[in-house]
């Protein structure tokens, strides 16, 4: 039987980026990883709409510091589910192509 080495200094970090940065140590990880971005730039983006009284709530009275909470409530909730669907979809692609068998 023949043992083939890899190319540790080449492969080796590539593995590990895609491996921890993109799809996370498992698939639940990747699902977490997904859910807490979605939800960081969903509040993010919320409160910055909500402020200008732009966004979800334009056309109501709101705006400023009490449109900027309820924006980024509302942000980080929609944020918060788009991100474990998205990191549904990641950690299915991860597993199909073997990642989390490295």
């Amino acid at each position: 039987m023949r043992q083939y080495v890899k190319n540790t200094l080449i492969i080796g970090p590539l593995q590990q980026l895609v491996k921890e940065g993109i799809c996370g140590g498992s698939p639940s990880g990747a699902v977490k990883e997904g859910r807490v971005g979605g939800a960081i730039k969903g509040g993010t983006l919320g409160a910055i709409e909500g402020y200008a009284g732009t966004g979800v709530l334009a056309g109501t009275t709101f705006g400023g510091p009490g449109g900027a909470i309820l924006g980024g409530f509302i942000g980080g909730t929609v944020g918060s589910v788009a991100g474990v669907f998205s990191g549904g979809i990641t950690a299915g692609i991860c597993q199909a192509t073997g990642v989390y068998g490295w």
